[in-house]
């Protein structure tokens, strides 16, 4: 989703529309909308994670190396196509021994940049479709939140619940992922 279908998603569950159908135009609203989805998107990446791949070369020089600045959780690190634990993260660094080289894989939950304020209404968001459709639930509920007059829990409970049923990110598949139905399963050595 972009920005701007975002933007235009909200302003219909605000109901911005004259009776014309014409986008009425509140400067208030239009002003913070762009900073509500950038935390509208920082929240929901907290469900429906965001997962990222780089590699890191050891130059067997330094000991501590700069990991990337958008992570916010470590997944693993793959060595020769292996996942290892001999490397510890400390204040944001991985930390290897001196004389170390090669290349490591680091998986990685990242957190969305910043929207910036000038950003353009094609700007993409970077969390997944199904979490985007939520986002402008959050920021309608927000702009309504100093309201007096009209009650944002409405929109706050359906972002809330949107939220709780997204279905999180696969992040591998391969052999023994499968799901095996087991409670009206056929056994064939109990029939008769």
């Amino acid at each position: 989703m972009t920005l701007g279908e975002g933007k235009r998603k909200a302003r219909k569950l605000l109901d911005e529309y004259s009776s014309g159908g014409e986008i009425t135009v509140d400067e208030d609203i239009e002003n913070r909308m762009t900073d509500l989805f950038d935390l509208g998107q920082k929240d929901i990446a907290q469900v429906k994670k965001i997962y990222r791949v780089t590699t890191l070369t050891l130059d067997g020089v330094e000991t501590l190396y700069d990991l990337p600045k958008d992570m916010v959780e470590l997944v693993s690190v793959r060595r020769d196509g292996r996942i290892t634990a001999n490397y510890d993260i400390i204040g944001g660094k991985l930390m290897a021994e001196k004389g170390d080289r090669g290349e490591l894989l680091i998986e990685y939950v990242a957190l969305p940049a910043t929207i910036p304020a000038d950003a353009g209404d094609d700007y993409e968001l970077e969390v997944a479709e199904d979490a985007a459709s939520c986002i402008p639930y959050y920021v309608a509920a927000h702009c309504l939140l100093a309201e007096l007059v009209t009650d944002f829990s409405p929109y706050w409970q359906i972002y809330l619940q949107k939220k709780a049923q997204l279905v999180p990110t696969v992040r591998r598949s391969g052999k023994g992922c499968g799901v095996r139905q087991v409670l009206f399963g056929r056994c064939d050595k109990w029939r008769a």
